[in-house]
């Protein structure tokens, strides 16, 4: 039941930054880059803060899943760095 709490309120917290994303990068359409960063930086860290919060019950029960949030994470922060890359080169040049 814990980890079902958890997981609700880890969902909402991302629904609420999606919904926040989305508001920001329409009313902002000039700063879509650095908030496209932000975002996917708010993203990684809650990935992290779920794996390391959880990884004991998931690998008890859910040791597939685990691999599979595992490899979301690696994939995160493959997401996070071109980003940050891509808004580095164009404010560069």
């Amino acid at each position: 039941m814990e980890f079902a709490n958890f997981a609700l309120g880890f969902m909402q917290i991302l629904a609420l930054v999606s919904v926040l994303y989305l508001i920001f990068s329409f009313f902002f359409r000039d700063k879509k880059e650095i908030i496209s960063v932000i975002f996917n930086f708010i993203l990684l860290i809650m990935i992290n803060y779920f794996v390391i919060t959880q990884k004991d019950f998931m690998f008890d029960n859910f040791t597939n899943y685990l691999y599979g949030f595992i490899v979301l994470l690696l994939l995160m922060y493959f997401v996070f760095f071109r980003s940050l890359y891509s808004y580095i080169k164009t404010k560069a040049t």
